[in-house]
């Protein structure tokens, strides 16, 4: 509409009236404000990007955020949802016309309160962290919500037909599919009814007496690097053998537990 207005001779006799036009530039004007201040507010914040989950962490001014006015706000949560979504490259904020320009009353005044650590939105977590009385800043660590309950299903691997070196591949598309951002390559010698499924927080000491000592390293590591990433985002390799579930690969991890299983993840 407010393209169209920019047009009004083009307009109904009804609609060429001073009054909505002047209404529209001072619109107009409005919105470049608001953009500026919240492109200030993300240009103030330090931006960091965990490589082995893609998580941001956005570090700011405590006193920058309470000082800006919930208007600002409202569009400071999409707009570092949008970094997220790039991959965490920083645009100029503007205006969509779309769900994703701003979130509600509620979720700013969770973002105030220093008693609320986890904020969702947007189809993300916010986790705050030095949020104490102390500190001149705090941290947002940007992801996916965790998963629902009802998400926690099986998908059946697609397997090839066998390879001149004996192996039959199944290439996970990471635009598809809910452990993006990762393409992931599954090999195997022979289908044994091989699936994947999401890792679930509670099964974490379990998996780790199933890893070798030698590689146990790189599953803490990982750990460590997750702290507040959702654990239902890893995908595990895993096939049924008399009756039991047998974990054969954290492909993310770079674990391969059975022999004739081989990934790659990137």
């Amino acid at each position: 509409m407010r393209h169209i207005i920019q047009s009004h001779q083009d307009l109904p006799l009804a609609l060429q009236k001073a009054s909505i036009i002047a209404l529209t530039k001072t619109g107009d004007q409005v919105r470049t404000q608001v953009a500026k201040q919240v492109d200030d507010l993300l240009q103030a914040c330090s931006i960091s990007r965990e490589e082995f989950t893609g998580q941001l962490k956005v570090t700011v001014s405590k006193r920058m955020v309470y000082d800006s006015s919930p208007r600002i706000l409202k569009r400071f949560l999409p707009a570092l949802a949008r970094v997220y979504y790039s991959a965490g490259k920083v645009d100029k904020f503007e205006f969509r016309g779309t769900g994703m320009d701003r979130v509600g009353t509620i979720t700013i005044q969770k973002l105030l309160d220093p008693k609320i650590t986890l904020i969702n939105a947007l189809s993300l977590s916010f986790r705050k962290l030095d949020v104490g009385e102390d500190s001149e800043s705090f941290s947002l660590f940007v992801s996916p919500e965790e998963p629902r309950r009802a998400a926690y299903t099986i998908q059946p691997l697609r397997l090839t037909e066998t390879t001149t070196e004996g192996w039959r591949n199944a290439i996970i598309n990471p635009e598809d599919e809910w452990w993006r951002p990762w393409k992931i390559t599954i090999s195997v010698q022979e289908d044994r009814g091989y699936y994947i499924r999401r890792l679930n927080k509670y099964e974490l000491s379990a998996i780790e007496k199933r890893i070798p000592e030698e590689k146990r390293y790189g599953w803490r590591e990982g750990l460590v690097r997750a702290r507040y990433y959702p654990k239902g985002l890893f995908p595990v390799v895993c096939h049924v053998e008399d009756g039991a579930e047998v974990v054969d690969s954290l492909p993310r991890f770079g674990i391969d537990l059975s022999r004739d299983v081989k990934t790659t993840c990137t």
